[in-house]
């Protein structure tokens, strides 16, 4: 459901005369990294249509990657990430303050677009705040991986009870035309547009009336463009000459890195001395988080080249990746490298009361609930301990023909996920979005 065409013979100025100003707001380490994809996308398709206007501007509560790619900081987003409830209380105070000094700066530099990058509490909480104000009304919004329910099994779960309770706030919300019933409602009154990555509830987007295009899964072209260029290939060429490869990945969020470290850093132990030609690389996610990986892995630290997060070309050859649950098991997937996957997110006692909330969910990983089943091995919680994770890892690594059939069942499974071109489809639509009247 696309946008209608816009005139692009004049560039639309913004209120202080400058050139368009678009302010991302991401949040996690993974959504900062998409809106530093999407960037360059819309500078260029900015230029090629008004060759002669005044570049974008851009501003972000983002981090590193949004930093590197030419964004003004509003808010350092670099520990933002938490997951589950009980950590996501912890950091609560300090999204609250950053969401009210954003909304503030909002209403100052009056963005000409503002798009939001997945992180679905906070930056639904924000739109909703600048819509429902008497000056943001009119304020264009997008929403870039916008929002979806990872499972939608017909029993009526105390996870999807807690869903419901999450977006109760948006049922509230004054002015709107309808009662917004779910997040789907919410978004087609808080969004304009929105960019779904992933092939899920595509019909419930219909049903609401959001203006949505399913782009698919945003990192396949830049998997290709970075692949081609093989940068880190070249680069420990002679390290990795005739060594499997084993990508290790702990995740982005302090508290993940708490829980993931201690049981990677034994299984990297185990591993290094059961196999001599092994070549363990784990990409850094942020600058600021690779002291915090380097210490916990301790002296196994020596045995791990720990490189920057776009290492997408030695990923691809990969013999084995070991990583969280989340963006690490989608590039897993989009690349069809065998893999492990786990997530642990607190103590064995708030486990337990973790588990009323989500004791229905089959699966975790994204290519588990894209097959309906377990392609890739998952260890969640409690099954996440050095036995299981070294047992899943020596089945992959001793046996090609296993690796060669979760190659090919990811393979195929990725076919679900892939669209031409999703970031320049999406430039496209956001320009387009900028310019309508």
């Amino acid at each position: 459901m696309p946008l209608p065409a816009s005139d692009h013979s004049q560039p639309e100025q913004s209120s202080t005369g400058k050139s368009p100003l678009i302010l991302f707001s991401t949040g996690d380490l993974s959504g900062d990294m998409h809106a530093s994809h999407l960037l360059p996308r819309l500078q260029e398709e900015w230029r090629n249509r008004h060759p002669d206007a005044p570049p974008l501007r851009f501003a972000a509560a983002g981090a590193s990657h949004l930093k590197d790619a030419g964004a003004e900081i509003w808010e350092d987003t670099t520990y933002w990430g938490a997951m589950g409830i009980f950590e996501g209380i912890k950091i609560l105070p300090q999204l609250l303050a950053a969401k009210k000094r954003m909304k503030k700066r909002i209403f100052i530099e009056k963005p000409d677009l503002v798009i939001t990058v997945d992180y679905r509490s906070f930056n639904m909480s924000l739109l909703k705040d600048v819509r429902t104000h008497p000056d943001g009304a009119r304020q264009k919004t997008a929403y870039y991986i916008s929002p979806v329910l990872w499972w939608t099994g017909d029993k009526k779960t105390a996870e999807r009870k807690a869903i419901n309770a999450a977006v109760d706030t948006a049922r509230k919300i004054p002015g709107m035309k309808k009662s917004a019933r779910d997040r789907f409602d919410a978004m087609s009154e808080l969004c304009d547009l929105c960019l779904v990555a992933y092939p899920f509830n595509l019909n419930h987007y219909e049903n609401a009336g959001v203006n949505f295009r399913y782009i698919g899964h945003p990192l396949m072209p830049i998997i290709k463009e970075y692949v081609e260029k093989r940068k880190y290939l070249e680069k420990y060429s002679s390290e990795i000459d005739g060594k499997r490869l084993i990508c290790i990945a702990p995740g982005s969020r302090l508290h993940e890195l708490k829980y993931h470290i201690p049981v990677l850093r034994e299984t990297v132990e185990r591993l290094d001395k059961r196999y001599p030609d092994l070549w363990f690389f784990c990409p850094v996610p942020s600058p600021k988080l690779e002291s915090v990986i380097r210490e916990g892995f301790g002296s196994v630290s020596s045995r791990i080249f720990f490189v920057p997060d776009d290492c997408y070309d030695l990923m691809n050859e990969a013999d084995l990746m070991i990583v969280k649950s989340g963006t690490s098991v989608q590039l897993a997937l989009l690349m069809a490298v065998p893999a492990v996957t786990f997530y642990k997110i607190t103590s064995e006692w708030m486990e337990k009361i973790g588990r009323k909330f989500f004791q229905d969910l089959p699966f975790y990983a994204f290519p588990n609930l894209l097959a309906g089943r377990e392609v890739v091995k998952e260890l969640i919680q409690s099954n996440f301990n050095l036995p299981n994770l070294y047992v899943a890892c020596t089945e992959l690594l001793d046996d090609p023909a296993v690796a060669g059939h979760m190659r090919q069942e990811l393979a195929d499974i990725r076919r679900l996920t892939i669209k031409d071109d999703p970031p320049g489809e999406s430039a496209k639509l956001l320009i387009d979005l900028i310019e309508k009247e």
